[in-house]
Order: C-alpha cells, then structure tokens, then sequence
C-alpha cells in the first residue's frame, strides 16, 4: 500500500504554486454552510505534496478487465479489450475510489464481497489523519491520508470528530463515528466541543478537485466505481463532475446523501443534481460500508434454488442426520471442520486419506485458509469434497450472535474465496447454527450442515479437564468414541464432525474408522448422498 502524506519540499512547492497560477479557478471559495465559508490556499505546503507526489498511476497499477469486457470510447463505440493508448496497447483498469474511508470499512465490504474485486484497484481519501492505520493492511491500494475531495484543489479545514472518552454523546447517541466534515454548521464551527457532532479536532489538510482528479487518473476505457460517503461535500463535487463530463468516467456510482447536514447546496440545488444525473443515466446507489451492505447486494449475488439433488428427503436446509439404506442400516457422513491451522489439518486430512478403506468425506474450511494456502485446497478436492465455513473464524458464542449483515458477509465472502481457487460449494458449516445463517444459506442455495456428533461435543456433556483432558492418550481415546457413538446410536446414524484444530480428532481418527467399519451397523456415505 502507497500513503500520500504531507511533507516539505521546496522545489517541490515552487513547481505546485507555477502551476496554481496557470490554473486560476484554484482560487474558488468553498461553502461550508449558508454562514461558515473556507478559502482555499493554493499555495498551501500540503497541497504542494498531495499534487506533486505520488498521484501518478504506474504501470503495476494497471489492472485487467474480466474476460468478456466490452471497453467504450467516447461515442459508446466498441474498442475491444485492448486500448491504444499512444503506440502502445493495454487492458482497461479497474479502478474502486472510495471517497471517505473512514476506518477502511468500505474497503473491507468490497474486497470481501464485491464481484472481481481482486481486479480491482483501490484509491481511499481519507480527511482524518487519525485513521490512517486503519489502511495499512491492505495491498493493491492507494491511501490519500489526510486528504479531502472537494470540487476545488487547495488547503481547507477538516473538521473531525473528538476522540472518544467515557461519557461522549455524539447528537444524543453512544457512539464513535469517525472522521470528519469539511462542512459545518456556525454552531459546529465556533464551539471548542464541535457542537452536535463534536467536531472539536481541526487541522489543515489538502483538498482535492475530484473531477480534476479522475480526468488525469482514469480514461474513459477503464472501469470506474466511485463510492462517495463525504459528509456533505457531494453536492458540489458532483455538480461540477456534471459540468465538466467527467460523470462519464463513472460506471457505477454508489454513496450516501447528507441532506439533512451543511453541504453548501440549496433544496433547489441538489434537487437539480439528482434530476441531471437521472438525464446522465446515473443515481447514487446507497452504499453502508458500517453495516456491511450497499444497494446491489443481492442482484450482485443473486437468489439460488437449492439443490433437492443432494438432499432430496431432507425436511428443510438444515442437514444433521442420515435416513435409512434400503438393507435397513443406518448411515454416517464424516465431515472435517478445519480451522487456520496448517499443521493439524495436514494431520488429520493425510491420515483419513491414507486409511485402508476408501470413504467419501466432506472437509469445510474457511475463506481466508483457501486464500492462504490454496494449493493444498485443491489437493484436498482431489479425494474429497469441499465446502465452506464462512470467512474466518469467531469465538462460537460471537457467531450465533452476529447481525444480518455480519452473518451475510462471511458466508458469502467466504464462498466467494473457495469460488477463486475453483470451486463452488454447496454446504456450509459455521461454527454455530443462527437463524440468521439459515435465512442466508436457504436464499442463496446453500445447505446447512448441523453435525449431531461433533467432536468435541457442542451439545450435551462438554469435555472438561475432570472428564477428559486430565487422562492420558490411551485413556482418552475410548471416552471420545464412546461419546461420538452414544450420539449415533441415539440418533440412529448422522453427522460426525471432527474439530482438525484439535489434536485428539487425529489421535483418534484411525480407531473411529476402524469402529465404524468393523464394529459398527452404520453405512458411510458422502454428504450428497445422506438422504439417498
């Protein structure tokens, strides 16, 4: 990741103030609100870094379109996949500028669950320089930190929000919001607190003429989203996006409107704005990168039927238990739950694989364990079969208790990662049944898979140091098979889960199969054939 910071340079400042010259409309005033107005500096020494260093796309930012994409030129005219650009070709670029990045939420919901967004290349502008951190994970990334768009270029206020402390009540609410507004209310503006919103930190920072911005940066053949989350600033911005075409650039434009906030703009005037971007063919799409959702969501990742195919007696999407075989034998799927862990996946797994006996077996693992180590994935879908346990892992009581959206994002980014790698899963296995998860699964076409003998147990008698870890290997060994077959035999067959992040679900593995095979009356079976 590139950060765009603030520094002193005097050749540097020189260049940028010949160069604000030549550009006289620099010199525009901002509205902060019908009583609060800014005057840009031209020749601020941090804008002279915002211009002068770094903004210039080299060619590794160059990013290719997907398969299939038809590029446009100015006159909506097919050029193809390649662009001639000079005497050389290229594939268009993706681009995602995220206007108002906050604590990287938008960037986290997008790389998480937007469509192609490996392709994809990021800019973030970002006011507040407290919450420059929050970008440093992430790569194929450009942080503009602190910097504010704007429809002009200079130097202006930012007004951000006070750091939190107990007792802090931002417009009556308990809550930490976040980076700031360049446009604020008389009250906001003269108040040490900041007023309703407690914007009581100020510093000078560069602004950024957007439209100038994505005219030198992006061409009319890439593909562009803007998200644009700027506390007020929208109004004008897009307003001169509108006068000087560069609205063209944009191929989807999501964001959020600050009606109800100084934004500079009359009722009249963003009226105005959103009827001239109807004529465009543009609306802003509402984008919510705090609550992990924006408008498209659900087009983007459309509804799927279930498969009946591989679970056509199951009474709903909720897989636990096997039915009977025709010869009257009850039947057993084996699934393994595998976590970040490497090692004692690679235990458990190569064990299973090389048992006498071979037996279908499902092994679910998270998004991110595909994303690491993707090779090893495929390996495994060799002999077994994959499915998928969300994004990442939570402590289990956290899981079952996650909104709609936290929920959404995991499962769906996490097939989505698996879907990267080559595959496309079918079932699910999160760490804790929700109803939440099963809404999901059942609107996008996956089935939920809930183990009745899971190891260890997550239902009835749970092991603790008393019952179980205090006994050696050899003594613990039984107490695990006997707890996997009281829940078989109770339930006349099922689901066996084996937890790979502990170490007894490969201490015991060998024994397991050798019960089930030698000493049992229950039938292995696969997950798609459970309810044959």
């Amino acid at each position: 990741m590139k950060i765009i910071r603030s520094r002193k340079n005097a050749a540097l400042m020189t260049s940028c103030i010949i160069f604000g010259f030549i550009l006289g409309k620099w010199s525009e005033n901002i509205t902060n609100s019908p009583v609060v107005r800014q005057q840009i500096d031209i020749n601020s020494n941090q804008l002279c870094a915002c211009q002068c260093n770094g903004n210039e796309m080299k060619e590794q930012d160059l990013q290719a379109k997907p398969e299939g994409f038809v590029a446009k030129n100015d006159n909506g005219v097919n050029k193809g996949n390649d662009v001639i650009l000079g005497k050389r070709f290229r594939k268009p670029r993706k681009f995602f500028i995220d206007c108002g990045g906050n604590v990287a939420s938008s960037v986290v919901l997008f790389k998480e669950t937007y469509p192609d967004a490996a392709d994809f290349y990021i800019h973030s502008f970002e006011l507040d320089d407290r919450l420059c951190p929050y970008f440093a994970p992430f790569k194929n990334h450009t942080l503009h930190c602190p910097v504010a768009v704007s429809n002009v270029t200079g130097e202006i206020t930012a007004y951000a929000e006070a750091a939190w402390f107990p007792g802090k009540s931002v417009g009556g609410e308990d809550k930490q919001w976040g980076g700031g507004s360049i446009f604020v209310s008389k009250n906001e503006s003269v108040r040490k607190d900041g007023g309703e919103r407690m914007l009581s930190y100020r510093k000078k920072v560069p602004a950024v003429d957007l439209s100038s911005w994505l005219r030198e940066h992006v061409t009319q053949e890439d593909y562009l989203i803007l998200k644009l989350d700027v506390e007020g600033a929208e109004y004008g911005i897009l307003r001169k996006m509108l006068t000087e075409g560069t609205i063209q650039l944009v191929d989807k434009l999501y964001g959020e409107y600050h009606s109800d906030q100084p934004t500079g703009a009359d009722d009249k005037e963003k009226s105005q704005i959103k009827a001239d971007l109807k004529v465009k063919k543009q609306s802003m799409l509402r984008w919510i990168g705090e609550r992990k959702t924006y408008h498209d969501f659900e087009f983007l990742h459309p509804t799927k039927v279930l498969e009946s195919r591989y679970a056509p007696n199951a009474a709903n999407v909720v897989i636990s238990k096997c039915g009977m075989t025709s010869r009257d034998r009850n039947q057993v799927a084996i699934v393994i739950e595998v976590g970040m862990n490497k090692k004692p996946a690679i235990w458990l797994i190569e064990t299973i694989r090389a048992y006498k006996k071979k037996f279908p077996c499902t092994i679910f693992v998270y998004g991110d364990f595909a994303t690491q180590y993707p090779q090893l994935v495929r390996d495994w879908s060799i002999d077994f079969d994959i499915g998928v346990r969300g994004s990442s892992p939570q402590l289990e009581h956290i899981w079952e208790n996650l909104n709609y959206y936290y929920t959404r994002m995991s499962i769906i980014g996490g097939a989505m990662r698996l879907s990267e790698i080559g595959m496309e899963p079918v079932f699910i296995l999160p760490q804790r049944q929700s109803n939440h998860t099963v809404r999901i699964a059942q609107k996008h076409g996956y089935w939920v898979v809930d183990p009745n003998a899971s190891f260890p147990p997550r239902k009835g008698t749970q092991f603790t140091e008393e019952n179980y870890f205090k006994y050696r290997d050899v003594e613990r060994v039984p107490r695990a098979l006997r707890s996997i077959s009281d829940a078989l035999l109770r339930d006349q067959g099922g689901i066996i889960s084996l937890d790979a992040d502990l170490f007894d679900s490969y201490m015991i593995s060998v024994f397991l199969l050798d019960y089930l095979f030698e000493n049992s009356q229950f039938q292995l079976v696969g997950l798609k054939d459970c309810y044959d």
